[in-house]
């Protein structure tokens, strides 16, 4: 069941996890030790014969946020270097619908709100410094 939140930090509490910075952080750890990823609801790629969601978009082409960027890539690389290796939760962005910006392109910097994906545990496959696989058991 997906728990719809406005607020961002607030998406991030529910899991147990505080921000590093609510500017532009995109990943923490919880309080009992779970990684919690915000990631936007279009780049979530569901497979009906494995009945897994996989996030895998290549870090490299968010195109702003660094800070972000940088801090994503410690956590993962902190992530799949513990035994065993800490549950992923997942907070989806959702994009304004058809929101365009003066040139024409959508607006990938704001979110319309953020929805807890509760039923949804995964786990950290990969990460070769940009692109990170991240698959979730289950739909959303």
């Amino acid at each position: 069941m997906a728990m719809g939140l406005k607020d961002y930090t607030d998406a991030f509490t529910h899991y147990g996890a505080t921000l590093n910075n609510c500017q532009w952080s995109v990943s923490a750890f919880s309080t009992n030790g779970e990684f919690v990823i915000s990631v936007w609801e279009d780049e979530l790629k569901y497979d009906k014969k494995t009945k897994t969601t996989t996030y895998s978009v290549p870090i490299s082409t968010w195109g702003c946020n660094p800070s972000g960027q940088n801090e994503f890539r410690t956590h993962l690389k902190q992530v799949l270097s513990e035994t065993p290796k800490p549950h992923v939760r997942l907070i989806k962005a959702i994009r304004p619908v058809n929101h365009i910006t003066a040139t024409g392109e959508s607006d990938r910097s704001k979110a319309k709100g953020f929805d807890a994906i509760e039923h949804l545990v995964g786990e950290v496959v990969s990460f070769n410094d940009d692109i990170p696989i991240i698959v979730f058991q289950g739909k959303i």
